[in-house]
């Protein structure tokens, strides 16, 4: 038994049926192990593609952000003129109210004294 692990010192010495078909088995092994190795990594590269399909197609390119922080920058810009109407239009109500009470006075007083 001491024999069938030894190594043979001089690669031209013959070996028996029982030598080479232990040494077939372990060559067969290591394919089939390489061979499943090479199974999975194909099941994982056909697996990353799809993950990267999916990627390419609802990831968010430089494009499409500039185009929707354009669009965003035009939104706010309106946003802020409508406010900025919005302050304007509330200092001149605030001016003209109580010109609009003094008028009202004003013409009340004349249609009185129009009646009379």
């Amino acid at each position: 038994m001491g024999k069938d692990k030894a190594k043979k010192t001089n690669e031209n010495e013959p070996v028996t049926k029982k030598e080479f078909n232990e040494r077939l088995d372990k060559v067969d092994n290591r394919f089939d192990k390489n061979g499943i190795a090479l199974q999975n990594l194909a099941k994982a590269v056909l697996s990353n593609t799809e993950d990267i399909r999916i990627i390419k197609e609802t990831m968010v390119t430089k494009h499409d952000h500039k185009r929707v922080i354009d669009t965003l920058d035009i939104i706010v810009k309106k946003m802020e003129d409508f406010e900025n109407k919005g302050i304007i239009n509330t200092h001149r109500i605030n001016e003209i109210e109580p010109k609009i009470d003094n008028h009202e006075k004003r013409i009340t007083t004349l249609e009185t004294v129009i009646q009379k």
